[in-house]
């Protein structure tokens, strides 16, 4: 605490004991923050006022309303917001609202979290604004928090927001909404949305886009994107499966990014017989193995692991999520590091 008072330290020390202060949760403590979130330093305000939004620390609610409001410091304002918001406090919502049309983009960032945050369906309406906003950074937390109240409440008009997001001329808003349009998307409602984007981005610049979107569909049941990557491939491999080599590595790598694990695993194994060398020989009978992880094949995994042990251990799989539930496995959870399955 006292590193946290001192006003000759910097920003980077200042996070660093917040986090270390946030791992503790000492009550006792909470009447300094209090202070210190009075202070005329922003970054040491912002750390403490976030650090009672963590502790939940109730009695600084009546601090934290003023500073959400009068505060002129863009940081300590947005902290104040989002930490009422961690409070439950009953003026939470109100005081977000107004914050929704302040000057300060990192504001109405701070607002649009609150009401993600709070996740009443109503709200949806409140954010229709800020997704047309003119910072990209505010259009992005809208997506976000839009994402977390279409997830708790189903509301339709938010999920309508976040498609109108996928038009977006910003490639990072774009990206966001695909992204949250996949979490809490409807394949009936919201399939037309993302075959859009990949129509009105055709040009190399937004790739990165259109096998995004390819990849949400995929993830939907609809597998138009995914085949107008890999159809190309597979056809030329089937051409001249001597030199098939590169589209069956090409293939593996993009059936691993889908997730379609029965199509990784065949693409995989036609690219693992060519002559590889070791390093890439083990790499390939890594993702076989996750394949046949994720496929429920234990023993063919077991397999290939054993195999691949000149550049892999059992230990370094001891949390990856490819091999979770053959953790749960009695047969196979001796070889993990952790003994018991999480």
């Amino acid at each position: 605490m006292d590193a946290l008072a001192k006003s000759e330290t910097s920003a980077k020390v200042l996070d660093q004991i917040g986090m270390v202060l946030e791992s503790i949760n000492d009550p006792s403590i909470f009447p300094q923050l209090r202070d210190l979130a009075l202070s005329d330093q922003p970054h040491r305000a912002a750390t403490a006022i976030g650090l009672l939004g963590s502790f939940k620390d109730k009695k600084s609610a009546s601090t934290l309303r003023l500073l959400a409001v009068n505060e002129k410091s863009a940081k300590v304002r947005a902290a104040a917001l989002v930490a009422l918001a961690q409070l439950a406090d009953e003026e939470a919502a109100t005081l977000a609202q107004k914050a929704l049309v302040a000057n300060k983009f990192r504001v109405r960032i701070a607002a649009v979290q609150v009401f993600g945050m709070i996740g009443r369906a109503p709200d949806a309406k409140l954010l229709e604004a800020l997704v047309a906003d003119e910072k990209a950074e505010v259009v992005v937390a809208t997506v976000l928090a839009l994402g977390d109240l279409v997830e708790r409440t189903k509301v339709s008009r938010g999920l309508a927001l976040i498609h109108s997001a996928l038009k977006a001329k910003n490639k990072s808003v774009v990206m966001v909404a695909i992204e949250q349009t996949e979490r809490v998307g409807s394949r009936d409602i919201s399939v037309k949305h993302l075959q859009g984007v990949m129509a009105r981005n055709k040009e190399d610049a937004s790739r990165g886009l259109r096998k995004r979107a390819a990849i949400a569909l995929f993830r939907m049941g609809d597998t138009g994107g995914l085949e107008s990557y890999a159809k190309p491939l597979e056809l030329a491999a089937k051409r001249n499966p001597k030199r098939s080599q590169n589209q069956w590595r090409l293939l593996s790598e993009l059936y691993w990014e889908f997730r379609d694990y029965k199509a990784c695993l065949r693409s995989t194994t036609k690219y693992a017989n060519f002559d590889l060398n070791f390093l890439d020989l083990d790499k390939m009978r890594m993702r076989m193995a996750r394949c046949q992880s994720r496929l429920g094949k234990f023993k063919r995994a077991y397999d290939l692991i054993e195999k691949a042990k000149g550049t892999t251990s059992w230990p370094e799989l001891a949390d990856d999520e490819d091999f979770a539930a053959m953790r749960k496995q009695s047969r196979y959870r001796k070889n993990f590091a952790n003994p018991e399955p999480k």
